[in-house]
């Protein structure tokens, strides 16, 4: 199921925050820092920014002389190898599964030199690793959970600096959510990115898609 997302700046003042959307890689072969996988720059007061999380990744690979493999769909639970043919480099899918049911993972199977493994969603970089030597494997394993936070210098498909990823410290889990809204609430101050609050409104279920629901709603009692 792909989850439809809206972002929405109601801020209290006439700020335009830039906004880091990542994901953080929890793979149990390696660990990589974050990737900023969306980047909305200036956001206007009363705009929105539409983005969709689909289940499938995209995977590819480039050798150590810049040549890329063509984007294959991965799903979690599976592992590629990287090949050489005489059509040239591939990433092929395994004939046994990952190690791990919850991880994407990548043997490079060249005789000789390192590889960059990118992983994509929805057509966007979200976490890469950029050194695996003949015969190592590395695994990407990424939760359906996406963190925000305000950055002014992030750049979209680069990595996060510690400092900044510091920041995006609001989390939503995506888990059978069809679609919902981000409403951005809060006051520009000078040196201070936790001005603005993040919260999750207007969700709707997958297993109830006529039922609209506010993050904070309670249900009531008979009576």
């Amino acid at each position: 199921m792909t989850t439809r997302l809206r972002l929405i700046n109601r801020t209290s003042d006439a700020g335009r925050p830039s906004i880091v959307i990542i994901q953080r890689n929890k793979g149990t072969l390696y660990e990589t820092g974050a990737i900023a996988w969306h980047v909305v720059h200036n956001l206007k007061h009363g705009a929105s920014y539409s983005f969709t999380y689909p289940p499938q990744w995209g995977l590819r690979a480039i050798d150590a002389y810049g040549r890329a493999t063509p984007i294959v769909v991965a799903e979690n639970g599976q592992c590629f190898h990287m090949t050489r043919t005489p059509e040239g480099e591939n990433l092929r899918l395994a004939d046994q599964p990952a190690s791990s049911l919850h991880d994407v993972q990548v043997f490079n199977g060249l005789p000789q030199g390192a590889i960059r493994v990118n992983l994509l969603k929805a057509s966007k970089l979200i976490a890469t690793r950029l050194l695996v030597l003949p015969g190592q494997r590395t695994a990407f394993a990424l939760e359906p959970r996406i963190a925000l936070g305000v950055a002014t210098q992030q750049q979209e498909g680069t990595f996060v600096s510690a400092q900044t990823a510091s920041r995006i410290d609001t989390a939503f889990d995506l888990t059978n959510i069809e679609s919902a809204d981000i409403i951005v609430t809060g006051r520009e101050k000078a040196d201070e990115p936790r001005a603005y609050a993040f919260n999750l409104e207007n969700v709707v279920l997958a297993r109830t898609p006529k039922t609209s629901i506010g993050y904070n709603d309670v249900p009531k009692g008979p009576g």
